[in-house]
């Protein structure tokens, strides 16, 4: 008997162990079809539609390549605070939530090479991946990417953006890559380089590779020319770059030859009339550029004498992609605005007939009262004599109406008096209570002959 108790308790004991290890350990375990060998889970090419919620919290590298996710959903990795390493090369991703990578503060490296991205959000790479340090992109069918889209990944040391389908790049796409080391935007639909887009990051800028694009080398190239000249020891791969047009290198075109129709775009006499803006004083008035891109804009007016000057960021003035907000607008804000599509390009005033094109510009008018100034004693005429003479013209037309209203009254007046005193004698006066004597008289003979009496 006590030995049946004992075997019963030792098999209670075996089945409560398998149920504590088993929930106990679940979180920590992996999916059945992935690997996990100390921080590192490997789910390659194990056909998964999503990403397994099972993987361990302590994963610091997980390798998803190959599988068909297509679709990176909201807070994906959010369960997995110590990623490191994170690989998800061709798994046929097209779309990206904006929120795919929220949680992966320690993430620095991502790599979504290979797979059908066209673009993504600015907020995809959001203030979660600060620490980001290698990011890998090539292989897709990015075609643009715009201003703020890389904002937050500040210590970003390597951008691969090689072999994608790219045509336009905001000027102050890299802006924000403080440490940016090596990049790569090779093999890509690219016609032009901006020198915007190197500037900043000309003192931590390593490599760069801008091979197999149709470049034009065209006057718009000038502010890149000019930046590669300065730059050349350091970036040798940077010039040599190939015009599609002419199969020339670009390093074999002088600057001077390359820039010397860089105002190339002006505003001709004859060209089409601009829109116009008007607003009044202390207004906010937003210009809207077609090129969503562009974020270079210059200004003219008659205090410039005609020429165009850079507008530049303030707290009045802030420039967006394609739109410029002029905030408290003053009467000095009047003049001629217009967007470009690089910084190098110049703008001019020409004659009617010119062969060159025309940006994209607005006329801004700026209303305020007005009020009239009263004209000094020594004018003798102009306005102020205008004025004085049209004063006495009303002067005299109300003298003239006044007196013939006063004339008017006058005779009224005394119209009624005499046909009061004839035809209307007052009743309380005693001599119209006597009789009065009506007389005919007899014509030609001078006689009168009395009718008879009539009392009034």
């Amino acid at each position: 008997m006590l030995m049946r108790i004992q075997n019963c308790f030792t098999i209670v004991v075996a089945v409560l162990s398998c149920i504590t290890f088993t929930f106990g350990s679940r979180r920590n375990q992996s999916p059945a079809s992935c690997t996990t060998t100390g921080v590192e889970t490997d789910c390659r090419e194990k056909h998964l539609m999503e990403v397994p919620a099972t993987i361990s919290h302590s994963t610091q590298k997980l390798y998803m390549d190959g599988n068909p996710l297509k679709i990176l959903k909201s807070n994906s990795f959010n369960l997995l605070p110590s990623l490191l390493n994170l690989s998800l090369i061709n798994c046929h991703l097209s779309t990206l939530d904006p929120k795919s990578f929220v949680g992966l503060t320690n993430l620095t490296i991502l790599n979504l090479s290979n797979n059908s991205i066209k673009s993504f959000p600015d907020l995809l790479f959001g203030a979660d991946l600060k620490n980001l340090q290698y990011l890998y992109l090539k292989f897709n069918s990015i075609s643009r990417i715009s201003q703020n889209a890389l904002d937050h990944l500040v210590k970003l040391k390597e951008l691969h953006l090689e072999h994608n389908k790219l045509t336009a790049i905001h000027q102050h796409s890299f802006t924000k890559l403080a440490h940016i080391k090596w990049l790569s935007i090779d093999h890509n639909s690219l016609v032009t380089a901006y020198a915007s887009w190197f500037t900043p990051i000309t003192k931590t800028l390593t490599h760069l590779s801008l091979g197999h694009n149709p470049w034009v080398c065209d006057s718009k190239m000038c502010g890149y020319k000019n930046w590669t000249s300065a730059a050349h020891k350091k970036f040798s791969g940077a010039v040599d770059i190939t015009c599609s047009k002419t199969n020339t290198s670009l390093k074999n075109i002088h600057s001077k030859t390359l820039c010397a129709t860089n105002k190339i775009i002006v505003i001709a006499s004859n060209a089409p009339k601009m829109p116009v803006k008007t607003v009044g004083l202390a207004a906010t008035i937003s210009l809207e550029c077609p090129d969503k891109l562009s974020t270079s804009w210059k200004y003219s007016s008659k205090s410039k004498n005609g020429s165009f000057v850079p507008i530049k960021q303030d707290e009045k003035i802030k420039i967006a992609p394609g739109v410029l907000t002029i905030t408290g607008t003053a009467k000095h804000d009047g003049g001629t605005y217009c967007c470009l599509d690089t910084v190098g390009d110049d703008l001019q005033h020409t004659p009617s007939g010119s062969p060159h094109s025309t940006p994209h510009c607005f006329s801004l008018k700026i209303k305020s009262q007005s009020f009239t100034k009263p004209a000094s004693p020594s004018s003798g005429g102009g306005s102020g004599g205008a004025s004085a003479a049209v004063i006495i013209i009303i002067i005299v037309i109300l003298v003239l109406v006044v007196g013939v209203w006063y004339f008017r009254r006058k005779r009224r007046n005394y119209g009624l008096l005499s046909d009061e005193s004839v035809f209307q004698p007052s009743y309380d006066d005693p001599v119209s209570q006597e009789s009065s004597h009506i007389s005919v008289h007899n014509g030609g003979t001078g006689d009168t002959t009395m009718m008879g009496e009539a009392y009034v």
